[in-house]
């Protein structure tokens, strides 16, 4: 980890401003945009995180470990925002929308530096990561939305099931069980096609950054400061600070230390927003946490870098 924590995030930041200028400046339209996000998420990133899972040596213990000191402290810190009820003002859908920033991560973000401070190894296990707790995450939103989202814009039982079918078919995860599948059976595609994989993903990882920026709302959300406040707080400052504490607790290589800390310090997906309105969640609300948490991340993620840095 030689990188300098400037030179790792003034870039990414740098990108996510130009994403949001191009779109408020109708220098491109929205048509391109929604384009971009097409093609990133379901070619470029599938790409990136196949070519890296497929070559990378990956412990079958980590999953246990990531069930560990992953997943358990995201139960704690969605636990944590039922803290919003003690505003009398609190809306349910708005509590959704609390619960859902806490929990989710941006991993367009988490790969980008993953991949910059440990090349290669650093993306697989953060893919690993995602694959698991993106399943964990979508089944306990979709659980918190459809109990406490509007009960008008629910999903009915068989949409649920659709909501499953669409977690499994996800193509981060299908790209991410393929390249375990490629690992683990030690399957090794012709360099020539494994090299054009992997220069698909890298295409993917600037026009990511632009699409973050593009999606963000500057907009104030009046008397709901304090559930936006405790989703942002909870989500970049207590989930690394438990994920810390609880890798201490186990066996766990430095390296992939790093790469752990890093993902609970991510700031929330940019996709809450979809499920937020799909079911009958506070969207207003959730654009204001994704936009909070994803600027609020530039001042936390430096604090975090160094840490992960001084890890032995």
């Amino acid at each position: 980890m030689n990188t300098s924590i400037l030179d790792t995030l003034l870039p990414l930041y740098l990108l996510i401003s130009l994403g949001y200028i191009f779109r408020h400046s109708n220098f491109l339209g929205h048509e391109f945009w929604d384009g971009v996000e097409k093609l990133v998420y379901y070619i470029l990133f599938p790409a990136l995180i196949f070519s890296n899972l497929a070559r990378a040596e990956v412990d079958p213990a980590l999953i246990s470990q990531i069930l560990f000191a992953v997943a358990i402290p995201t139960f704690i810190v969605g636990a944590i925002q039922w803290l919003g009820f003690l505003d009398k003002r609190l809306s349910r859908e708005t509590f959704s929308s609390m619960y859902q920033g806490a929990v989710r991560n941006n991993t367009t973000i988490g790969l980008v530096i993953a991949g910059l401070i440990l090349p290669g190894q650093g993306v697989a296990v953060m893919a690993l990561i995602m694959t698991i707790m993106v399943i964990i995450n979508n089944i306990s939103c979709v659980t918190v939305l459809t109990h406490y989202g509007d009960a008008e814009q629910r999903y009915a039982a068989g949409q649920h099931k659709s909501m499953l079918r669409a977690v499994a078919s996800n193509p981060l995860i299908v790209a991410s069980i393929a390249g375990l599948a490629f690992s683990f059976l030690s399957i090794r595609l012709p360099d020539p096609l494994h090299s054009t994989i992997y220069f698909l993903g890298q295409t993917g990882l600037p026009l990511a950054l632009l699409a973050v920026g593009a999606g963000l709302k500057l907009r104030a959300s009046a008397g709901k400061a304090m559930a936006i406040g405790i989703s942002t707080f909870t989500k970049l400052a207590i989930m690394p600070a438990l994920i810390y504490l609880f890798i201490s607790l186990i066996e766990l290589s430095p390296d992939d230390a790093r790469i752990f800390v890093l993902y609970g310090a991510l700031p929330t997906a940019m996709s809450s927003y979809v499920l937020a309105s799909q079911l009958g969640g506070d969207k207003e609300s959730m654009a204001q946490i994704i936009t909070l948490q994803t600027l609020s991340a530039a001042l936390t993620l430096p604090v975090i870098l160094l840490v992960i840095q001084k890890m032995a």
